[in-house]
């Protein structure tokens, strides 16, 4: 994971102020630093780990590398009926990549909710970063082996946006109903229930339960995940500029 956290400035007369919630409201965010299943945010889901390790990587440092059998499962429901509208997404890099595989997925059939690799969006192509609608296969870029990318998926409850290095790529209709059956959890690095795995690298894994706007994907693509501030007593920088002061005056009178 690659850390970018806030300045923490101290004025004299204001405290500090907090980040933006646009990057710290999510409710997973996997950081892959020391373990696969540690997470931050505010979700409560139990993260359980078949196989995947923790490798460091040249580009990004600590990620999670995923051999092709190795997955991670998270338990939140993601499927329409428990969160009509969300938002996941992550840095991936894939180093095989032949047909079908899935870095997010709740799918248990029927197109459900999954981003991962595959050649059915546009027929006869090699295999693609691609998505589910609830009706099909959303291709949105083509996939270079051994290259991060960043991709993330949103759902409003009327449409799927789907985005790759912080771009809008395809917007298409979603077309799941309420009360469509999908898993009552999501698996990181597979789509475990069709044994379609993923061989490759990911980092930063996130999910919130809520539509992230085009200008909230370009920022967390430029800048990562913001930690935020630490807010200070109202008094300190005051306590602060005083100290500084009688220092300066014993050093006179030494």
């Amino acid at each position: 994971m690659i850390f970018r956290t806030l300045a923490l400035a101290l004025p004299v007369a204001l405290a500090a102020t907090t980040a933006s919630a646009t990057t710290s409201d999510y409710l997973y965010l996997f950081g892959f630093d020391t373990s696969a299943t540690a997470y931050s945010g505010t979700g409560s889901g139990t993260a359980t780990n078949t196989g995947t390790t923790i490798v460091t990587d040249a580009t990004r440092g600590s990620v999670a590398s995923f051999d092709g059998s190795s997955y991670v499962t998270v338990n939140e429901n993601v499927s329409e009926g428990a969160m009509a509208t969300m938002s996941w997404g992550g840095w991936f890099n894939a180093s095989a990549g032949t047909r079908y595989h899935g870095v997010l997925s709740a799918d248990n059939g029927g197109f459900d909710r999954l981003m991962g690799i595959d050649t059915r969006g546009n027929p006869g192509r090699d295999p693609a970063w691609a998505a589910f609608n609830g009706s099909g296969v959303q291709d949105i870029t083509s996939m270079t082996l051994d290259t991060w990318v960043h991709l993330v998926a949103t759902y409003d409850g009327s449409k799927v946006q789907l985005f790759a290095n912080g771009v809008l790529a395809s917007e298409v209709t979603e077309s799941w109903t309420a009360g469509t059956s999908m898993l009552s959890y999501f698996t990181i690095g597979a789509n475990a229930v069709h044994n379609e795995y993923f061989t490759g690298l990911a980092d930063d894994v996130f999910l919130f339960d809520r539509t992230l706007g085009e200008s909230e994907v370009k920022s967390i693509y430029d800048n990562g995940f913001t930690t935020p501030a630490v807010p200070l007593p109202a008094g300190l920088p005051l306590l602060i500029a005083g100290l500084g002061g009688l220092a300066a005056l014993r050093r006179r009178k030494g």
